[in-house]
């Protein structure tokens, strides 16, 4: 059987589709799957259900930080890689993003191994663009991103679990079948401005919101009593949640944009202000051009102007049914399994 070292860190937007790929290629049954992480506490909550399959690499950053001593950490990085690619005796490495999986693929190319990147967002990490010099494939989540890498490009779309839409969820969550439903999304550490947005939902509209441990207490103080509004920092599932929602007002990072186009739910996007290259605002307007999406950004952000619109959204079901059916066509549904046949491949 052959080995594969699924190499992502740093964020939930590279550990995501790493976790996925790397259940696909167990479930093809083709190759045992090991993962390389980052130290950070994001890492290890992520994938501490993999035990000892994913294995934590010390890999500083090479964009900050101590760069008088960068070439000496980076150096030790590369041959910490070395050294757990031929313990583990890899057959194939892929890069999910992030500083681990920089130094992996770079590592895969010194020792001989195929190695291919994967990058979810529209405007792909810098980490993936640099070290595809050294892969043989790189997996894209959108048509037309050729030119961004250095090697051959494949349009993979977006890896994410497979999941049917569960009836039932409104009464499950205790919402009014009655009432419009608009679903707020933060990101896993929430967002301050999505999080104030939801706060000042009119009434007759239902809310769900993932608000942010951070930021918890606060909201549940502002919204205690009010029927009809769940509030928490985070749920690790959110099926329930995507399958009681018309509408979500969301960050747009690449995960989010994935579990939305899978559960055909339309979105109102307000990309993170700071996201490297302004990605987040690229993700949206992949949406917003396949008629899926709103954007706005946040720093134009007025709640009355805002809850105007998207009230007039709300009672135009026509028009939420067309975006609802643009967003569920937006990605591709096997990436994952592409990923997997694409990385057998590689191998031989």
């Amino acid at each position: 059987m052959k080995r594969v070292l699924i190499a992502g860190g740093g964020t939930g937007g590279h550990i995501a589709p790493a976790l996925v790929v790397g259940k696909r290629v167990s479930l093809d049954g083709w190759a045992e799957v090991f993962y390389a992480k980052t130290e950070r506490p994001v890492d290890t909550a992520m994938y501490a259900p993999e035990g000892d399959r994913a294995r934590t690499l010390r890999s500083p950053r090479i964009d900050k930080g101590a760069r008088i001593l960068l070439p000496v950490t980076a150096t030790l990085a590369l041959f910490r890689a070395v050294r757990l690619l031929r313990r583990l005796r890899a057959d194939v490495v892929l890069g999910t993003g992030g500083y681990a999986s920089f130094y992996c693929v770079a590592a895969a190319w010194l020792c001989g191994i195929p190695c291919a990147v994967l990058d979810t967002n529209a405007i792909p990490g810098r980490s993936n663009r640099l070290v595809s010099r050294f892969a043989k494939l790189a997996f894209a989540a959108f048509p037309g991103q050729e030119g961004m890498f250095h090697c051959p490009v494949k349009t993979a779309g977006i890896p994410v679990q497979a999941r049917t839409r569960p009836a039932g969820a409104r009464a499950r969550l205790g919402l009014s079948e009655d009432c419009r439903v608009v679903l707020f999304l933060g990101g896993s550490q929430g967002a301050r401005a999505v999080n104030d947005l939801a706060v000042a939902t009119p009434p007759g509209i239902n809310v769900l919101l993932q608000c942010g441990e951070s930021d918890e207490h606060r909201v549940r103080e502002l919204v205690a009593g009010r029927k009809g509004f769940l509030a928490e920092g985070f749920l690790a599932d959110l099926s329930d949640w995507y399958a009681a929602a018309d509408l979500a007002v969301a960050r747009a990072g690449a995960q989010t944009l994935a579990e939305l186009s899978e559960f055909g739910v339309p979105a109102v996007f307000i990309p993170y202000p700071h996201a490297a290259d302004d990605h987040q605002a690229a993700n949206a307007m992949m949406a917003v051009r396949a008629g899926a999406a709103l954007m706005k950004r946040q720093e134009t952000l007025d709640a009355g102007a805002f809850w105007s619109e998207v009230k007039a959204l709300l009672d135009d079901g026509g028009s939420l049914d067309g975006m609802a059916l643009a967003m569920s066509g937006l990605l591709p549904k096997n990436a994952a399994q592409l990923v997997s046949e694409e990385l057998r491949r590689l191998c031989g």
